[in-house]
């Protein structure tokens, strides 16, 4: 049996992926691929489509993702979930005996150091010798600008811009996992069918599925400059208090926007990242040319004879969204009266009817009351 690792670099379409492979399982298995459902072993949702449980058996705590450990109630219940999820994927092949076996998640990637990847690489040998390591890799101006959407999606934080890094990681992937490895650039133009799912399929299980029998999912929307301006607009609102602010209210917000959004036919807009900060961005990015060396990756939007490693400019400038990316003013303001108006006709039939009802509610207790009178 062979292992085949997908370590999930950042912003590099890993829950795609993995949603892909999920939906597709049960093809798989019929062609002696297993992609393990986890999730009834560890009543967690998301291990249904990914193998993040696991990493805690190789990486010590300090690494541990708070989310994680919130999301199963501490760190011995993390533990104790990726022993039990280690020990259902032996399980499952036992039982199934693939020819394959598909492990995919972004906490390989993420804060792996020398001694963890040594101690993936014993608990792999546990079950096969036979592995390849799979890693794609973001253009540094892009993987910036889609952190900064994922970080004013989820945290409502805004992101200075840096130089990207992966060097570390991959070195240590490459040097203490008994691998194959392959790296990879995640870019459109550089993918098979312009698909990072039919990238995969092509490359590393042709010899098992083919594309057709494994969908894209798209799993994750992109935010367009102007949700991402309203949202950190709404967040730094004087009646907001910024230690203790409520995600849930700027969720329905954020939920509101992309309704206007598609309303208007501009849903979806992907932000276009000022062509100035793009170039620092890149030049700063002296790994870029450690890639090009080494794994023969290039990026098509990157001068390369421009890569200088100097620092990024005025760093503490770009502190909105404005300053790195076009924002369409009349689409945003356009988005911001459409839900304004929305909530002032809500708020009007919401009055209006709730004093029929009042109304409605004291007829009733008058009809029902007691009649005193003598």
């Amino acid at each position: 049996m062979k292992i085949l690792v997908h370590f999930g670099a950042p912003k590099t379409g890993s829950t795609s992926l993995q949603e892909s492979l999920a939906s597709a399982r049960k093809s798989l298995e019929k062609a002696g691929v297993l992609f393990p459902d986890l999730s009834k072993v560890t009543n967690d949702r998301i291990s249904a489509r990914a193998h993040h449980v696991i990493y805690p058996l190789f990486k010590d705590s300090s690494a541990w993702h708070d989310g994680e450990i919130q999301r199963f109630g501490g760190h011995d219940q993390l533990l104790n979930a990726a022993e039990t999820a280690w020990a259902e994927i032996k399980r499952q092949i036992a039982k199934k005996k693939p020819k394959l076996l598909i492990l995919s998640s972004e906490k390989f990637f993420r804060r792996i150091d020398c001694v963890s990847v040594k101690r993936f690489n014993v608990m792999l040998a546990e079950i096969s010798t036979s592995i390849v390591s799979v890693i794609y890799l973001r253009s540094p101006a892009d993987l910036y600008l889609s952190a900064c959407q994922q970080h004013v999606k989820h945290r409502f934080e805004f992101l200075q811009p840096q130089p990207t890094r992966y060097r570390e990681e991959i070195e240590h992937i490459r040097e203490h996992l008994h691998s194959e490895l392959h790296v990879r650039a995640f870019e459109k133009s550089k993918l098979i069918g312009n698909d990072l799912v039919t990238d995969f399929i092509t490359n590393y299980l042709s010899e098992y599925v083919s594309p057709k029998m494994v969908p894209s999912q798209k799993a994750n929307i992109s935010l367009s400059a102007e949700t991402m301006e309203l949202l950190c607009s709404y967040k730094w609102m004087p009646s907001n208090p910024k230690l203790a602010f409520k995600n849930n209210k700027v969720n329905q917000f954020k939920r509101k926007i992309i309704r206007q959004e598609k309303i208007i036919g501009e849903r979806y807009r992907k932000p276009k990242l000022l062509p100035h900060l793009r170039t620092e961005i890149n030049n700063a990015s002296t790994e870029l040319i450690w890639l090009q060396s080494e794994f023969n990756i290039t990026f098509s939007n990157v001068n390369y004879a421009n890569i200088n490693g100097n620092p990024i400019k005025n760093i503490n400038s770009y502190s909105r969204v404005q300053d790195i990316a076009e924002v369409n003013w009349k689409i945003r303001d356009d988005i911001l009266f459409r839900i304004l108006e929305k909530e002032i006709s809500a708020n009007s039939k919401k009055s209006f009817f709730s004093k029929i009802f009042r109304k409605l509610l004291l007829y009733k207790l008058r009809l029902t009351r007691p009649n005193c009178t003598k």
